[in-house]
Order: structure tokens, then sequence, then C-alpha cells
């Protein structure tokens, strides 16, 4: 009867020894080949946001022009009422140095180191002259005026001259992209003026075909006053409505 008990205590006691063993023998390590394709996932680390620099505005460079004309005149100041330095002919080669307000006149350098102003629509060049930095001349008289739709919206490309009161003869302007002209007249000029609308240049914005032969839809032509005068010097700049 003790038989039984005994040989089934020694069974256990086999039993717990083997497990003890097992529970001391490290597992095998199970190695993942690259053939098996179960590749780890490795996550970069995220980067740091980092401040963004502030645009920098590209640095000018001076770049070189020909007149499209013989006898282009070199002149002392941004417009046709200033002495001429000297004629240049087509083979000349000039150094663009920026442009005066309202983009009409372009300073240069000669190929001699003569500086002066042309006309900007004598020249032949590889470069949007109106992209060049603007240099206001100094010491100069100056008539400005502004031309805007009835809506408020510039008009570029309105012609206007303008001369003494009673003078046969004086300079022109145009208006720019944002609808402004500038007259520079030399030092010392004064009295009254008159500014009266003349044309509309073939690059304005009022045209409906590139022929400018048709005024887009509800533009007539007519800029009002036509003319108007002013009093050197100038406090504020002349207004004037493209109907």
């Amino acid at each position: 009867m003790f038989k039984r008990p005994f040989g089934l205590l020694i069974v256990l006691a086999a039993l717990l020894t083997a497990c003890s063993k097992s529970a001391s023998t490290p597992l095998p390590t199970i190695t993942t080949s690259a053939t098996e394709g179960a590749t780890a996932l490795v996550l970069p680390p995220t980067p740091l946001p980092s401040a963004t620099p502030a645009g920098t505005p590209t640095p000018f460079s001076p770049f070189q022009v020909n007149p499209s004309v013989d006898g282009l005149k070199l002149r002392v100041g941004p417009g046709f009422l200033f002495d001429a330095l000297r004629l240049l002919d087509k083979n000349s080669t000039l150094t663009v140095q920026g442009k005066a307000p309202g983009g009409e006149w372009i300073r240069v350098t000669a190929q001699d180191g003569a500086q002066g102003w042309v006309f900007a629509e004598l020249l032949t060049s590889p470069v949007d002259l109106q992209a060049v930095p603007v240099i206001a001349p100094e010491g100069l008289v100056v008539i400005r005026g502004r031309v805007f739709d009835v809506l408020g919206s510039p008009i570029q490309g309105a012609g206007f001259e303008i001369r003494p009161e009673g003078a046969e003869s004086g300079t022109t302007a145009v208006s720019d992209s944002n609808g402004e002209f500038f007259a520079f007249l030399p030092p010392g000029a004064s009295g009254t003026w008159t500014v009266t609308h003349t044309s509309v240049a073939c690059k304005g914005n009022v045209w409906a075909d590139s022929g400018c032969s048709t005024y887009k839809p509800g533009y007539s032509g007519i800029i009002e006053p036509k003319t108007r005068t002013v009093t050197l010097p100038q406090t504020e700049p002349l207004e004037f409505i493209w109907r």
C-alpha cells in the first residue's frame, strides 16, 4: 500500500527538477535574416523647426545696353530740357546704373566713364529696364501727376506735354504702371507751367488689342481735365481722371 505513493513522489521530484533546469537555461536567440523579408523599421529623428530667413533682394548688377538710333543724346539730367553731353551712335556701349522715377529716363555710364541720362525708349536692352533700381535725381525741380480711372485704378501710358505758360516748347512725361508721371526740370525752374494730355502710349493698359486701336470696354479715351496748371514749387500731385 505504501509503494504506490512513494513512486508518485519520485516522479513529482523528477518533474520539478526538470522545470528548475529549464528555467535556469537561457532561451535561444531568434535572429531574423534579411532574406526572410522582415526588416526593422528605424524612423529618423524629427528635425527641430528652424527659422526661415527673410527674403533678401537680389543685389543689382549693372549691365550693358546700346542705343537703338544714331545720335542719341546723353543728357546731364533726366529730361528733354537738360543739355546734351554728347551724341551716341548705335555702336556705343552703355552701362545701366538705374532709372529715374517714372522709368522714362535711364542713368548710364559711357565707355569713357562719362555719366548721364538717356531716354529709355531709344535703348536696346537684354533686360527689362523697368526692373532696374530707382535713382532719384537731386537738386532738380519736379512736376508730378497721377492718372486713374473712375474706379481708382491706375492708368499707364497717358502722355503729357509740360511747358512754361506761354512758351511753345517744353518737355514730356508718360504715366507709369502706378499711374504716376514725373517731369524733371532744371534747377531754378519757376513760374506757372501747363500740363496737357496729348497722347496714349501703346504700352498703356487701356487698350483692348495689341494693335492699340481699340480701347477696353467702358473707356472713352478722354482724360479730364485735359489741361491743368501748376505754380512752382509744386506742393501736391496733379490729378487726372481717365473716362
